[in-house]
């Protein structure tokens, strides 16, 4: 029933995502099917090129020549034009899901847990979405065109030779039978494959992110027998899905075999009776594998649905850990000319104690306040409740800032957030059409001035996770891109009121930057509303009001 359901989602939930590449994929099919006709065309033409050979007519075999080179160049043409769009319609198909499910993840709810790891996500972004298009831009349209063979071709041995068409076509049902018992098998492998794959890559992410990490605990040998343990266990799996899958069509070749030699057979003791022109045996022997071929192609395009149902599921699964993101202001929060906490009460789970309790706090607009605590005070908890990523269970927050979603919003997470590129990359995500003296200015007041002395300036490299930069260097180039995203907002004419949250903005600064920083942005970001998290009471002397959690 869980597969059948699982097929169901295959052609219901993605149908709607071939809409760009219908056209390529009934033309597939349609050149597949002219491949068909054409080859049905071309027995017809050697039998006939057989026929008059055995009656010497010199003249009808040149016409004949003629005609079969070209129905074969024609099937030649026809086949790599359905290969071309076949090639069209699986990366485009490929490109347009890709695309519909990273704006998912990356426009879902923030506040989404799916318990899966990013290596496991680009996983299923990759391998799963491929599996997916090969079957809709593949997989069909080659069933559609192995039907049609079939049909075409039986119809044709039929009216040649009736009595072995019958016969011939008694060992289709072992096909469909193994064909059906390896469906179930070939899913529950791939299942399992694909999961111990997603383990793979997950190991693999970490233990090269964490290189250094890892060697400094002595863990690199561990962590070789790890990689190597989840590579057995893939090798065996795979090996056990190929074992059967030989096994399933050995016996479906068996019976292709069994049919091509009771024709042959046929044949041999039709010549010898003369009750069969060796014309005839020509086209015969042509026509079994044409009725034969289909049903073993047929047989072997199940392990591809299987697998095509399997990577449904996971894309299913991927896509509900991500709800849309509410455009809505959210239950307990109301619009207002300030920024205040009323008797909230909140927790993340109701097996949880709660990390606010009847918590009322009013936050000054147009000033700097300082949110500090002992870990685990809630300090990250009220970020979310301020942007609007957790729901109060009582009470309620009013705040000016909620009906514009991030627009008006800068947030400057605690921690090293730069991505692999370079410096000028980085900060160009805050305002991308950034001039150079907007850029200068931003790395000025985060103190991040130190970028111009360097030998490429802001054509230095950034590597993963800031690799070549210290931890207090990262720190200062994100700042400095959130002042560009600064920059952009009040250059966006809005009149909506802006809010600039710093989670640590200092914590790997030594005093006499931290000071210079401060300073500098505390004039910069005068009548601005501003909180910053921070456990440094250096930074808590700048804030016009502390709120302790």
């Amino acid at each position: 029933m869980k597969q059948s359901s699982s097929l169901r989602a295959l052609l219901l939930t993605f149908l709607a995502e071939t809409r760009g590449v219908r056209i390529g994929i009934a033309g597939n099919a349609l050149c597949g099917i002219a491949t068909v006709v054409l080859a049905l065309l071309a027995v017809w033409c050697t039998r006939e090129i057989v026929d008059v050979a055995c009656r010497h007519d010199i003249r009808a075999l040149g016409r004949l020549a003629i005609l079969l080179c070209l129905l074969l160049l024609a099937r030649l043409l026809a086949s790599k034009c359905g290969q071309r769009l076949e090639a069209w319609s699986i990366t485009r198909f490929s490109n347009r899901m890709r695309s519909a499910m990273f704006s998912r993840i990356m426009n879902g709810s923030f506040m989404a847990t799916p318990g899966i790891h990013s290596a496991d996500i680009v996983n299923r972004l990759s391998s799963d979405i491929g599996g997916i298009s090969s079957t809709f831009c593949s997989t069909v349209p080659a069933i559609i065109v192995s039907v049609f063979s079939l049909i075409g071709s039986f119809i044709f041995l039929l009216a040649i030779a009736p009595s072995m068409a019958l016969i011939v076509t008694v060992l289709m049902p072992l096909s469909i039978l193994v064909g059906k018992f390896s469906l179930s098998k070939s899913r529950r492998l791939t299942r399992e494959i694909r999961d111990t794959e997603s383990g793979l890559h997950r190991v693999m992410q970490e233990d090269i992110s964490h290189r250094l990490l890892v060697a400094t605990l002595g863990y690199s040998g561990r962590a070789q027998e790890d990689f190597d343990g989840w590579q057995n266990r893939y090798f065996r799996l795979t090996m056990r899905r190929n074992d059967f899958g030989l096994f399933a069509g050995g016996m479906v070749t068996f019976g292709f075999m069994a049919g091509y030699a009771l024709m042959f057979l046929y044949c041999a003791y039709g010549l010898a009776r003369g009750t069969v022109s060796f014309a005839t045996m020509t086209a015969l022997l042509q026509l079994v594998a044409m009725v034969q071929r289909p049903v073993v192609d047929l047989s072997h395009k199940l392990s591809p649905l299987a697998r095509a149902s399997v990577s449904v599921d996971r894309i299913m699964q991927l896509r509900d850990s991500y709800p849309p993101r509410s455009s809505a202001v959210s239950a307990g929060t109301r619009h207002g000319d300030k920024l205040s906490f009323e008797n909230v009460w909140f927790r993340y789970k109701p097996e949880n104690d709660y990390v606010f309790s009847d918590f009322t706090a009013d936050i000054p607009l147009g000033k700097i306040t300082a949110i500090y605590g002992a870990t685990g005070s809630g300090k990250t908890t009220l970020l979310r409740l301020i942007l609007g990523l957790c729901t109060p269970l009582q009470g309620r927050i009013i705040s000016p800032f909620i009906s514009s979603g991030f627009d008006n919003i800068i947030y400057i997470p605690q921690g090293n957030t730069l991505l692999s590129g370079t410096i000028l990359s980085n900060l160009l995500m805050g305002k991308p059409d950034a001039d150079d003296k907007e850029i200068n200015e931003a790395l000025y007041l985060a103190a991040a001035d130190f970028v111009e002395r360097l030998p490429q300036g802001v054509l230095t490299a950034c590597g993963e996770h800031g690799y070549g930069f210290s931890e207090g260097q990262a720190q200062r180039i994100a700042v400095a891109r959130g002042l560009l995203r600064l920059m952009a907002v009040r250059n966006s004419r809005t009149d909506a009121p802006v809010l600039f949250l710093m989670d640590e903005p200092t914590s790997s600064l030594d005093s006499l930057t931290e000071r210079t920083m401060l300073d500098r942005l505390t004039q910069y970001l005068c009548g601005l509303t501003v909180i910053i998290i921070t456990h440094k009471d250096e930074l808590r002397k700048y804030a016009y009001k502390d709120l302790s959690l």
